[in-house]
């Protein structure tokens, strides 16, 4: 925690988190609502669940064998590819 010089009445410091002391100053008017462990865990599940879609994917094709003889990976990384230069 930091000493900050808060405007008071009695212009005392008063002892506050940082973060804290920064809203209430107006130094920074808003905290970061996608900070901390809440966003970092959601991304993950989300990344965990579209490579999970993919490998059941791969799976039904024979496994990775079989995708690369029916050119699965392939069409993959060119729909990706063809995505990604329209954006």
């Amino acid at each position: 925690m930091k000493l900050l010089p808060l405007p008071i009445r009695n212009q005392s410091t008063v002892r506050l988190p940082s973060s804290l002391s920064l809203t209430a100053s107006g130094a920074y008017p808003k905290t970061n609502p996608l900070q901390g462990s809440f966003i970092v865990e959601e991304l993950t599940d989300l990344v965990e669940e579209a490579i999970l879609t993919e490998f059941d994917k791969i799976i039904e094709r024979g496994g990775v064998l079989g995708a690369m003889e029916r050119g699965y990976q392939r069409s993959k990384i060119q729909e990706e590819s063809i995505y990604y230069e329209t954006l």
